[in-house]
């Protein structure tokens, strides 16, 4: 979805990730007597980007990593 929503990228990369975040709700969008909380949750958020992209982005979580390059 950040590749999807990213304006800077190039538009053949856009595409590419779009059809990714469709084909990703499609698979999780399925009668919710057959899905886990897991996957309702995901399709939430992925149709609450596709209304909204600059808004329903997720951020990326910091990795942890300490700040600088590894010794």
């Amino acid at each position: 979805m950040i590749v999807a929503a990213d304006e800077g990228a190039a538009p053949e990369t856009r595409a590419e990730a779009w059809s990714g975040v469709r084909a990703i709700y499609a698979r999780v969008h399925i009668p919710a007597a057959n899905q886990g909380a897991g996957a309702a949750g995901i399709e939430r958020k992925i149709e609450a980007f596709m209304r909204d992209p600059r808004q329903n982005t997720p951020k990326p979580r910091p990795s942890g990593a300490p700040a600088g390059p590894p010794i």
